[in-house]
């Protein structure tokens, strides 16, 4: 008869929890690197859709727009009926996207009957938030020459994930210049994704 116990030693047992520790480890790391990639991704997105804006400006002779977006559920280039920009009070928020257009009347609005849309800017991707300054609360416009029109303030965008700038996920600042040039700036840790006022 065979009286042996069997079960997990207390060595087997140490082994698995270290085993556990460093996948926990290596998905932990993963999953910082998908978030930062997210982050940059999305900058980069905003950025060349602004530099789009002022490169079609600067074509047609006119001013193009930029708005923050009401709703882009059923909104394209084929269907411009369908796009609207946000209405009413100061935005600051681009997480439902945006519109790029040529802005005939140069109300900063987008008017389906009788101006052109250009490009849908969709929301960006999951955890990734975008809090702009209050040069362009509700969107921007560059003039035929490419220059920013806002007054004597630049604009920014903050782009961070689920809000913050960390040392392991910074947040990034998309600039437009009022020369209408733009850039991407790295945040430091800490800084504000959203300041409040966002005057800067």
């Amino acid at each position: 008869m065979n009286n042996r116990q069997s079960g997990v030693t207390f060595i087997e047992m140490i082994g698995t929890m270290v085993i556990a520790g460093i996948l926990l480890a290596m998905a932990n790391v993963g999953m910082g690197y998908l978030a930062a990639s997210k982050t940059i991704a999305e900058a980069n997105r905003m950025l060349i859709d602004i530099q789009y804006a002022r490169s079609e400006a600067i074509k047609w002779g006119e001013v193009a727009g930029m708005c923050i977006a009401d709703s882009i559920q059923f909104c394209d280039t084929n269907s411009p009926s369908t796009c609207k920009c946000k209405a009413g009070a100061a935005a600051k928020t681009y997480h439902d996207g945006w519109l790029i257009f040529i802005d005939a009347d140069r109300n900063g609005r987008f008017d389906a009957d009788t101006e052109t849309l250009l490009r849908v800017g969709w929301p960006p991707s999951t955890g990734v938030e975008m809090h702009s300054n209050n040069a362009i609360q509700m969107g921007l416009s560059l003039n035929a020459s490419g220059e920013f029109l806002s007054g004597d303030a630049e604009g920014k965008v903050y782009v961070c994930y689920e809000g913050d700038s960390t040392a392991e996920i910074p947040g990034r600042r998309v600039i437009v210049h009022l020369s209408g040039r733009t850039e991407v700036q790295t945040m430091a840790a800490g800084e504000s994704c959203n300041p409040h006022p966002v005057q800067d």
